[in-house]
């Protein structure tokens, strides 16, 4: 798999939380963010994914959205 970088735009109050958190879990602050990611992108995928939609009504996520959110997730290994 091809890495990929990715610049964030965060705010001071942001950063300061994510140096504690990688002091406290002993990780550098890029997993941190790495794993926020996924797991916000798994939360994205149970509540718009499959859910049936009634008439007229749009998921507040794209499907090409949806569709590149689960490549990432199958191709980091979180779904299977």
């Amino acid at each position: 798999m091809a890495k990929v970088r990715t610049t964030y735009s965060l705010n001071v109050e942001t950063v300061a939380k994510l140096r504690e958190a990688a002091t406290i879990s002993k990780q550098p602050m890029s997993r941190l963010v790495e794993t926020s990611v996924l797991e916000m992108s798994k939360q994205i995928i149970r509540a718009n994914g499959n859910a049936p939609k009634k008439t007229g009504e749009e998921s507040p996520v794209s499907p090409q959205a949806l569709s590149l959110i689960r490549q990432l997730l199958f191709r980091t290994g979180v779904l299977r």
